[in-house]
């Protein structure tokens, strides 16, 4: 990695969350490690419950991390024991899943992407008439990026569809000026036709501004259009991670070729045998000590329900947690 790459990369080590509930502690995040360079784009992937959601929030600053670090442009964000501290987010914008509920529904798109201005984004104008035209040409600069304009400024949330709702959430995450942009899971509200144009849309914002991004989601579909790297997580572990292709074409760990094997496609020669895999027992207790996809394992065996398989990495950074991983000829 160059040092400009080093400059913009995020850097999580150990990052650990757990809630307190009345069946006692429940692990969400699971001392997960994990790097972004400049311009990259790493997918999160894995059913619902897998901790993506959580991850996203700890990244930018919305809970707390129970263990772990965050570095970010060479700057450590909050740590555990710092307890009057702010989570030192600057540069790290989140786009939520769900536009209708994290856009003020009595504001107007212009108050709604001007709110997220940097604090002296406006101090070139001086005088009450010259900021307000400044305001009012940056907003419009960047409805444009997202490909929106100036008849949107003084229209309500309610009067868009869904997919202008997010594009609206884009360009409010864009003015902050970001260098890392969460996504956590951005077009999982939206119908088919809208996922494609928003999907268009980052991969385009990706080349434009250079942005690193973190994509939240649990359609590998999605995620190999726009994705270079992808990190599987079950339970609030990392389990696999590494290039998308390499990840997607050959992958090491049966949690991980399951969710391959679920995408359905329409061309013959590319469907697979479903990997057979136990339902998961959602109230089942927190896994304290073995493999936690052991319980759902076609090739679980007494070492895993007794030891954690460390993270062994392989050629190209393609990395897994498994004693006995998918061979070649099985992927």
């Amino acid at each position: 990695m160059t040092a400009a790459n080093m400059l913009n990369t995020l850097k999580v080590r150990g990052l650990s969350k757990i809630y307190q509930t009345r069946k006692g502690p429940f692990t969400a995040v699971n001392a997960v490690d994990l790097d972004i360079a400049h311009g990259e784009v790493l997918a999160v992937v894995g059913e619902s419950g897998c901790g993506k959601s959580t991850l996203s929030r700890l990244l930018i600053g919305l809970d707390r991390s129970d263990g772990g670090d965050i570095s970010f442009q060479d700057r450590k964000l909050y740590q555990p024991g710092e307890e009057n501290s702010a989570h030192r987010n600057e540069g790290i914008a989140i786009v939520f899943q769900d536009p209708y509920s994290s856009l003020n529904p009595k504001m107007k798109v212009i108050d709604l992407v001007a709110e997220a201005f940097r604090y002296g984004a406006l101090a070139a104008a001086s005088g009450f008439r010259e900021r307000k035209k400044l305001r009012r040409a940056k907003v419009i600069e960047y409805l444009n990026l997202v490909g929106m304009g100036e008849p949107h400024l003084d229209r309500f949330p309610h009067e868009f569809s869904g997919g202008q709702l997010q594009r609206i959430a884009f360009a409010r995450a864009l003015a902050q000026e970001p260098k890392l942009l969460i996504l956590d899971e951005p077009t999982a509200a939206l119908d088919v036709s809208v996922q494609a144009q928003i999907l268009m849309l980052l991969k385009e914002l990706k080349t434009r501004l250079s942005l690193s991004m973190v994509f939240i989601s649990h359609d590998l579909g999605s995620v190999s259009f726009v994705a270079d790297r992808i990190m599987v997580m079950y339970l609030g572990n990392r389990v696999e991670s590494g290039p998308t292709r390499a990840v997607l074409d050959n992958p090491r760990h049966h949690y991980t070729r399951a969710l391959i094997d679920a995408v359905p496609s329409i061309t013959p020669g590319k469907r697979r045998e479903l990997a057979l895999l136990m339902s998961r027992d959602s109230d089942r207790p927190n896994v304290t000590h073995g493999c936690p996809f052991a319980g759902r394992c076609p090739s679980t065996a007494d070492r895993c329900r007794k030891e954690a398989p460390p993270y062994i990495e392989e050629e190209a950074n393609h990395g897994y947690a498994c004693f006995y991983p998918v061979s070649e000829s099985q992927s």
